[in-house]
């Protein structure tokens, strides 16, 4: 988990390539919460970014 700050806090399309393999790697431990909560943020923007559209 050290030094994994900024990979929680970047949209995944803007990792870098070595970003994306760390996180692959840090989202198979699905017990940490902290995985748990950045799955509900992909999902809480996935579901804005789609009423957004309707608008």
């Amino acid at each position: 988990m050290k030094e994994t700050r900024y990979i929680w806090l970047k949209n995944p399309d803007n990792l870098t390539d070595k970003q994306r393999e760390r996180l692959g790697q840090l989202l198979q431990t699905e017990y940490l919460d902290t995985v748990q909560s950045y799955s509900c943020r992909l999902e809480l923007q996935d579901f804005y970014e789609t009423h957004k559209e309707r608008r």
